[in-house]
C-alpha cells in the first residue's frame, strides 16, 4: 500500500504499471482489511476503513493498473490480546463478530475489485491448535492468554468454516464457479510443538 501514497509520483506509479503490463506480471496487494481499536470496534467503522483503503487502491487503478489478487492482515486477530500501544475495545470484539466483519468487508473488496480478483486472508498459525494430517495436534503458543479470551475459538479448522460460510454468506456473486479464485491462506508465523514448525496453511477456495 506504500506505493500508492500521495508522495509516490504519478509518473513512477505509472512507470510500474507500465512494467508489470510489459513483463505480464500479475498483481497481488496485501491490504489491512480490518484493524480493530483506535475507536473502530464495530462493522460499520471497518466498512468504513476497507473504503479508505479501497480509495488509495483506486489512484493504481485509475493510472490504468490491475490487481489480481488481494490479502488481509492479520484481519480477525489484529489486536485481539491487546498488545498494540493503541486505544483497545471495550468490551472486547468476540472472534465470531470479527470473523463475520471481515467478511463484510471483503465482499465490499469484492464489489470493489470485481469477481476476477482472488482474495484470500494471512493470519498468524500460532494463535490457534492444529490437528496436523499425521494425527499431531500442534498447540497454541500463547494458551494463557488466548484461552481466557472470552468467545475465544481454539481451533483452526472451526476458524476458517466460520469464515467460509460468512463468505459465502456476503459475497455478492451468485454462481460457484465465481468462488474459483479465492484463496484462504494462513501464514508467516509457525505453530510450534516440540521444535516442530509449520510455515504455511491453505485451504480451500472461498470468497
Amino acid at each position: 500500500m506504500a506505493s500508492l501514497f500521495p508522495n509516490v509520483t504519478s509518473t513512477n506509479l505509472g512507470g510500474l504499471i507500465n512494467t508489470t503490463k510489459a513483463r505480464g506480471m500479475r498483481v497481488g496487494l496485501e491490504i489491512g482489511g480490518v484493524r480493530w481499536g483506535d475507536g473502530r470496534c464495530d462493522t460499520a467503522s471497518q466498512l468504513r476503513f476497507a473504503k479508505q483503503e479501497q480509495m488509495q487502491v483506486q489512484r493504481w487503478l485509475s493510472l490504468g493498473g490491475s490487481i489480481d489478487s488481494i490479502t488481509t492482515d492479520h484481519a480477525c486477530t489484529w489486536d485481539i490480546r491487546h498488545e498494540l500501544h493503541q486505544s483497545h475495545c471495550s468490551p472486547p470484539v468476540p472472534l465470531t463478530t470479527r470473523i463475520d466483519t471481515v467478511a463484510q468487508v471483503l465482499a465490499s473488496w469484492r464489489q470493489f475489485l470485481g469477481l476476477h480478483v482472488s482474495i484470500g486472508f494471512i493470519e498468524s498459525l500460532g494463535y490457534w491448535d492444529i490437528l496436523g494430517p499425521d494425527g499431531t495436534m500442534y498447540y497454541n503458543v500463547s494458551p494463557d492468554t488466548l484461552n481466557n479470551i472470552t468467545g475465544w475459538i481454539p481451533r483452526l479448522e472451526n476458524v476458517t468454516a466460520l469464515l467460509l460460510s460468512a463468505g459465502k454468506k456476503y459475497n455478492p456473486s451468485t454462481t460457484a464457479d465465481r468462488l474459483r479464485n479465492g484463496w484462504c491462506r494462513a501464514g508467516h508465523d509457525h505453530v510450534r510443538d516440540n521444535g516442530t514448525n509449520w510455515d504455511e496453511l491453505r485451504s480451500n477456495p472461498w470468497c
